[in-house]
Parts: structure tokens; sequence; C-alpha cells
């Protein structure tokens, strides 16, 4: 949720958006790794 936030100021889209950029990672074979609850935007 704090991502979708970052992805779409001031609008209601930002969880497709994260959701789809999830999408692609898993189809590149990106790995996740869990930070606890640390998160860097830059």
């Amino acid at each position: 949720m704090l991502a979708s936030a970052f992805a779409a100021p001031g609008g209601t889209h930002g969880n497709d958006i994260i959701l789809s950029a999830y999408a692609e990672a898993i189809c590149e074979q990106y790995r996740f790794y869990s930070y606890g609850d640390g998160m860097l935007i830059l």
C-alpha cells in the first residue's frame, strides 16, 4: 500500500500500477526479498 500511494500521488489507480509492475517482475524472474518495514523510494 505504501508503494501504491507513491505510484499515483493524488490518484486512485496506484495499486493497479504496482500490481502491473509486480506481474512484469515475476515474468522476468526477478527475486523478491523482504527488508522488513524499511522502504527506499528514489
